[in-house]
């Protein structure tokens, strides 16, 4: 897995741009502000960003969860195989293993 900044990560407004910073104040990233619509997408931009400890968390957690269900029990569920493979593919693309 790739070494990241632990969550939990916070959002804050600034003057030019919304922050994304670690608990201890320690900056992650910057997303720019802007006027009208880009206001709103870069406020969320910014919100998504932040949340990005949380869904790995629970992506893997889900994933775990999953593998543990004996496919019989599952019932041969294609649902349950697919959504294993889209969250391996999240959690690989966020880990930066090849997807």
């Amino acid at each position: 897995m790739s070494k990241f900044t632990p969550g939990p990560w916070h959002t804050y407004k600034l003057t030019k741009h919304w922050g994304i910073y670690e608990q201890n104040g320690t900056s992650i990233a910057k997303v720019g502000t802007g006027y009208g619509v880009w206001a709103e997408i870069r406020e969320a931009n910014a919100r998504l960003i932040a949340s990005a400890p949380r869904l790995l968390e629970a992506c893997t957690r889900a994933r775990d969860y999953l593998s543990t269900i004996p496919e019989s029990a599952a019932g041969g569920d294609d649902d349950a195989v697919a959504l294993c493979r889209v969250l391996d593919e999240a959690i690989k693309a966020a880990t930066g293993e090849m997807v």
